[in-house]
């Protein structure tokens, strides 16, 4: 799970020809759930309540055996701390700023987490954290998707919600929402099967050049091939 799979996935779903605009809002909502159960929460109890079966989450559902995440959330190194109402403050702006003006245009989850970086708490997380931010404040409310299409393709576009406005605004509701929205930094991403292959490649013998085809690789240390 990566934070930009939201923003890949969310276009294709509302634009999987629903007939009806309820029947997009719950595919919608399966899409975020997913995320939810990638990032936060017991996933043993998200599984539970996807299958209608809440009544055995208390039953079931607590302790380090429960899932990996319980496992984390009992341990001081790993434990998922939540958001600071600074960080939160912040990208809700960014969202906020490129809504005004007359320059005003709306931004996808990759331009926020670029214009977060220029903000100076925004500087020290890496980009993939500064999207899992704003993929976060989306999941708990604050954010919502809006989209357009041209002719190549249908891009998703993040606003404020109004739960989001009122944090934007209002220091206590802000404070709560920050208890809601985990701390960024706790983001790890999982490798590509991209990553895989560079790694493979830099482990052959002789580095990435001897992993190539043999012709390939005579062309690259300036030989000929018949």
């Amino acid at each position: 799970y990566r934070p930009s799979d939201v923003a890949r996935w969310s276009p294709l779903v509302m634009s999987s020809g629903h007939s009806e605009e309820g029947q997009a809002s719950s595919a919608l909502e399966d899409l975020y759930s997913c995320a939810r159960y990638a990032r936060r929460g017991c996933r043993r109890a998200a599984m539970l309540s996807h299958f209608n079966e809440g009544d055995a989450i208390k039953r079931l559902c607590g302790g380090a055996s429960c899932c990996d995440v319980c496992a984390a959330s009992t341990s001081k190194e790993a434990a998922m701390t939540t958001c600071s109402s600074l960080l939160v403050a912040d990208a809700l702006a960014v969202i906020a700023e490129a809504a005004q003006g007359p320059k005003a245009r709306p931004l996808t989850i990759n331009m926020a987490a670029e214009r977060f970086g220029k903000k100076a708490s925004g500087k020290a997380l890496q980009k993939a954290a500064r999207e899992c931010l704003f993929v976060d404040l989306l999941l708990a409310g604050a954010l919502r998707e809006t989209w357009s299409a041209t002719s190549f393709a249908i891009n998703a576009y993040l606003a404020l919600s109004r739960a989001g406005a009122t944090a934007a605004r209002d220091g206590a509701a802000l404070e709560a929402l920050a208890r809601r929205v985990p701390c960024p930094t706790s983001f790890v991403a999982m490798r590509t099967l991209d990553d895989l292959a560079g790694e493979t490649k830099a482990a052959a013998p002789g580095g990435e050049n001897a992993a190539q085809p043999a012709s390939k690789r005579q062309r690259t240390d300036g030989g000929e091939t018949n």
